[in-house]
């Protein structure tokens, strides 16, 4: 698996970002979860986070996996071909998932876009379930234009940057989602490059 790119394009630092990230968010998760089943959002063209995190039950959706390619490993993944836009309604019933996650994805998104996406999220997620993103922080994003342009990171997914959200604007989207500023937290890791946060139902 090491050898295979988790990410549209190409850069020499993508595959360890998968990794730091997959490690930062599989700590947030808890443990009881597992029991039941995760849905990862943007999960990528190779599911990186789905194919090391534990669950009993795994679900990806992105527009961009490769379904054929996905088909030759191990881990027993469902996923959704999904192409996210404004109003979209996920495919699954209400309260479906005990944990959903975004990692490295909501950059991606415009606010109001990003909001629908997010009332979705909130319905098909569990009471006392768990949402859990990462994102790059405000300030970098000068450098990871500077960092695709030198190959370290993919120039495909930079390009498709919408911005860098600030902690703020995140908690506005989650309180207009249907969540309560009581049950979030944040969090930085990488040297404060990536934020973390994680909210209850």
């Amino acid at each position: 698996m090491k050898h295979e790119n988790f990410t549209r394009g190409e850069g020499l630092l993508e595959n360890f970002l998968a990794y730091r990230r997959f490690c930062v968010a599989d700590q947030l998760i808890d443990p009881k979860h597992r029991q039941g089943r995760i849905l990862d959002i943007g999960c990528g063209a190779l599911p990186y986070f789905l194919l090391h995190t534990t669950f009993q039950e795994k679900h990806g959706l992105d527009p961009n996996v490769r379904v054929s390619d996905t088909k030759k490993f191990d881990e027993k993944i469902t996923f959704h071909k999904i192409m996210i836009e404004k109003g979209t309604r996920l495919p699954f019933a209400d309260q479906y998932f005990t944990t959903i996650t975004m990692l490295g994805v909501v950059e991606h998104f415009r606010v109001e876009q990003y909001v629908d996406l997010l009332k979705e999220v909130h319905r098909i997620l569990k009471p006392q379930g768990h949402f859990i993103l990462t994102t790059p922080s405000p300030w970098t994003r000068p450098l990871l234009k500077i960092m695709a342009q030198c190959r370290l990171i993919s120039v495909q997914e930079i390009e498709g940057l919408m911005a860098n959200y600030p902690r703020e604007t995140l908690r506005q989207c989650f309180n207009k989602s249907g969540f309560d500023d009581q049950t979030m937290r944040f969090g930085y890791f990488q040297m404060f490059l990536n934020s973390w946060a994680i909210i209850k139902k």
